[in-house]
């Protein structure tokens, strides 16, 4: 497998990560029944999590940066570039960020979007 192909493969993996965590949130800020929201947010919260843990490991990171060198990078056509471009910014931002508190950050903003429109409608 290629190094093209390992990329693809690790981003195709974040983007279905990426996917059913927008399809918790809107179903969270949806449909959810306030007797789910809790473990729904929870859900969210690990989701979240295992998409950060993936996107930010060294193995991906690394298929980033050589990627990113001249003559791998001259190699892609100007989609890849870009794509290959975009990621690292990204990752070198992303990496900056501790693990635990990514974790903490997301349930915090999970919560806070079930408290919310309760707040909302108490006029808290």
């Amino acid at each position: 497998m290629t190094l093209l192909e390992k990329y693809k493969a690790k981003q195709k993996e974040l983007n279905y990560l990426g996917h059913a965590m927008s399809l918790m949130h809107w179903d969270l800020e949806t449909t959810c029944p306030d007797g789910g929201k809790e473990k729904l947010s929870d859900a969210i919260s690990f989701f979240s999590t295992e998409h950060f843990k993936k996107a930010t490991d060294d193995e991906f990171y690394g298929l980033v940066c050589k990627l990113s060198e001249k003559e791998e990078f001259d190699k892609l056509d100007d989609v890849m570039k870009f794509d290959v471009t975009r990621t690292k910014e990204q990752l070198d931002k992303m990496r900056r960020v501790p693990q635990d508190f990514y974790e903490e950050y997301v349930k915090t903003i999970t919560a806070s979007s079930i408290a919310w429109p309760k707040a909302k409608q108490n006029n808290d």
